[in-house]
């Protein structure tokens, strides 16, 4: 459908916030039971409202896990197509230089781990490729070329 001139999407806009310490400890969030993607593992991260992605990237960190982002940097955005609908996210890096975090009510559990370990945990659609826009683990292409 054409608006103002544009094409205009039901595509819904996502910030992601990538969160790591200097010790390349990243922050992983499980999800509520009586939220989305029960019990699955994921970045902080939401909607991006009347604000610019950068802007929703440090809103989502500070209300999901109360941290404040020492250095902030968009890394990529993607699109994931789940349940009938298109996401653009914008996916950040930020430095942290705490590891105290209050989680929200969106968020039962939080573990601060090594990054290699990402793969142990049941982890919602799309979370590997947060990890591979942010530039915290290589992508699968870039591992085949090696």
């Amino acid at each position: 459908m054409l608006k103002s001139g544009c094409y205009f999407s039901d595509m819904i806009e996502v910030a992601k916030t990538v969160a790591v310490t200097e010790e390349e400890e990243l922050l992983i969030v499980r999800r509520s039971q009586h939220d989305s993607n029960p019990g699955k593992w994921e970045v902080p991260g939401g909607g991006v409202e009347k604000e610019k992605p950068v802007e929703a990237a440090i809103r989502e960190l500070e209300e999901e896990t109360g941290l404040t982002p020492d250095t902030l940097r968009k890394q990529g955005a993607g699109e994931l197509e789940t349940d009938g609908r298109t996401f653009r996210f914008h996916v950040f890096l930020a430095q942290v230089s705490t590891t105290s975090v209050e989680l929200s009510e969106e968020h039962s559990d939080h573990q601060w781990i090594q990054i290699e370990e990402h793969e142990e945990y049941d982890t919602v659609e799309g979370f590997r490729k947060d990890l591979e826009l942010s530039g915290i683990i290589k992508t699968n292409k870039q591992s085949e070329n090696r």
